[in-house]
Order: structure tokens, then C-alpha cells, then sequence
């Protein structure tokens, strides 16, 4: 928009063009995890999001959306009038708990579905109302939390210290164990001095879970 203006007085004056800049940047929005990797199912992450506005222009009927999670309202509010005034921050907070899927997949998306990014993330969309009733474009933010894979197992083997005669038969007691943080899968378990091992493929193996062989 523009205007004209007068410059000094009397006969000295005169008129100025001058471009007007409506400012439409009302709100800024900062997502946080912490912490910042995970590494075991049932892992606790919490998500702080900070809302600013910083225009002259209060902002209300606020929308804070996490496809992931609920959020809920910490505080900012300071006059408790429902707007988000200028110089005001709004916060939210809400968690999210690490699921062995989450581990299996690799990842998930916005959504919670498997994306094999290594990392599950988040993203918030804040949009608003001014108090001049018009509407605040939509604003995002995201935060990954990384996921560390750790496939691991143990074996341990015991059976007799001794034996009678040739013709004895010894059996062994394998117990295989997922030590790490994913599901095992098609584990195969061999011996060459064994006549038969049962099972001789784990078909799954979760961590935690021990599986006896003989």
C-alpha cells in the first residue's frame, strides 16, 4: 500500500511517497525432543513446543496439531485472555513411548508408520485467528529422535562331564538368547558332532527371550 505524506512546513513542505509493509509473520513455533536418541523399547521421548508471537497482532483460536501424539498446555497465557499476545510464548508438551515395532521398522514417519529412516519422527502445525479476524497461515516444525539398532545374541551349551560307554547317548542343552534391542529372525543353530538339533531354525526371537535347544 501506498501513502503520501507531508515533509517539513510552510512553503519548505512537501509530499513524500511512502510504501507500506503489512507484516503477516504473527507466530513463530519450536519443537524440542529430548532426549535426542533411544535405544530401548518402552523409551519415554517428551516433546516441548514453544509458541511466540511476535507481531503487534494477537493471535487466537489457536491450533496446535501433532500427528503422533496429544499435547497438552503448559502455560504462556499470561493475562489469561485466550490470545497469544505479542511477546507472548505458549507452551505444550507431550511423549511419546518407543515401541519394539518402532525398533523392527527402522523408523517411523509423522504418521507412526514404518519409514526405515533410522530416526522417528514428529512434526507440529500451529495456525491461529488474529484479533482482526484473520486467519494465521499454517506454521510446521519437526524433531527426529534417533533409533539405535543393536542386534545381539548369546548361547550358552551344558550337558554330562562324563559318559559310560560308547553307546551312551548325551544330550545337550543349548538356551539361545536375543540380548539385543530387535526381533531376531531365522536364527539357525548348528553342531557338527550332533546327530539332531531341535529346533535347528529359530523362526523369531524377540529381545529379552530365550529359546531352549536340545
Amino acid at each position: 500500500m501506498t501513502v503520501w505524506i507531508s515533509q517539513g512546513t510552510g512553503s519548505c513542505a512537501e509530499r513524500v511517497e511512502v510504501n507500506l509493509v503489512e507484516d503477516c509473520t504473527y507466530l513463530t513455533v519450536v519443537k524440542e525432543a529430548n532426549p535426542l536418541f533411544v535405544e530401548n523399547e518402552g523409551d519415554v521421548i517428551t516433546y516441548t513446543i514453544t509458541v511466540t508471537n511476535n507481531n503487534i497482532i494477537s493471535v487466537g483460536s489457536i491450533n496446535i496439531v501433532d500427528p503422533l501424539i496429544p499435547l497438552t498446555f503448559i502455560g504462556g497465557d499470561d493475562n489469561n485472555n485466550n490470545l497469544i499476545d505479542f511477546g507472548e510464548t505458549w507452551i505444550y508438551q507431550g511423549t511419546y513411548t518407543v515401541t519394539l515395532s518402532d525398533f523392527n521398522d527402522n523408523g517411523i514417519d509423522f504418521n507412526g508408520n514404518a519409514d526405515n529412516d533410522g530416526d522417528i519422527d514428529n512434526m507440529v502445525v500451529v495456525s491461529g485467528t488474529t484479533s482482526t479476524n484473520n486467519p494465521v497461515a499454517e506454521i510446521i516444525d519437526t524433531a527426529e529422535v534417533e533409533l539405535i539398532q543393536d542386534p545381539s545374541i548369546s548361547m550358552t551349551k551344558s550337558g554330562p562331564e562324563e559318559y559310560c560307554n560308547t553307546d551312551q547317548e548325551i544330550i545337550y542343552n543349548i538356551i539361545v538368547t536375543n540380548t539385543g534391542n530387535i526381533t531376531l529372525t531365522g536364527v539357525t543353530i548348528t553342531d557338527n558332532n550332533a546327530d539332531s538339533i531341535v529346533p535347528s531354525v529359530i523362526s523369531s526371537i524377540e529381545p529379552g527371550q530365550s529359546v531352549n535347544v536340545i
